[in-house]
């Protein structure tokens, strides 16, 4: 396997992340590290042990689910804002239709905020994350999410 669980320390520094930028008290997801500097989460009933000796066996590419990348503090996946949506608490941006449709379509928006991580939000939805410099808005939606013109 090209990647490797989180450290203990490490794991501690993620979950104070979380709970610092967005509120989430507690995940209990087996934490993996990819060569991309990616973290992957894995919640199946596999242990740490288990794991390692499937990938002496065959092969393990990918395990879990693409959780956050390590920028900018814990800058969560666009699928984990849906995931953990009932957890997140804080750093929200509440968009107007107009600007959602922006977004989506990969835009950045011009909207002052407190300089940071926050989640996007409209109505129901949650759209993402997004980096604020404290004039403008920064879009992490993946390409494959994006609306098309």
């Amino acid at each position: 396997m090209n990647a490797q669980f989180l450290t203990s320390g490490d794991r501690k520094k993620l979950l104070e992340e979380l709970k610092e930028i967005y509120g989430i008290d507690n995940v209990d997801y087996l934490f993996i590290q990819t060569n991309k500097e990616r973290i992957r989460a894995f919640s199946g009933s596999l242990g740490r042990d288990e794991i390692l000796e499937l990938d002496s066996m065959t092969r393990i590419e990918l395990l879990g689910t693409y959780f956050a990348k390590p920028e900018y503090g814990a800058r969560l996946s666009f699928d984990m804002t849906q995931i953990l949506a009932s957890k997140i608490t804080k750093s929200f941006i509440e968009l107007t239709a107009e600007q959602a449709k922006e977004w989506m379509r990969g835009n950045g928006l011009a909207l002052a905020s407190e300089k940071g991580i926050h989640v996007m939000h409209h109505g129901e939805d949650f759209l993402g994350v997004g980096y604020s410099d404290g004039e403008k808005l920064w879009n992490f939606v993946p390409k494959e999410r994006r609306y098309r013109k």
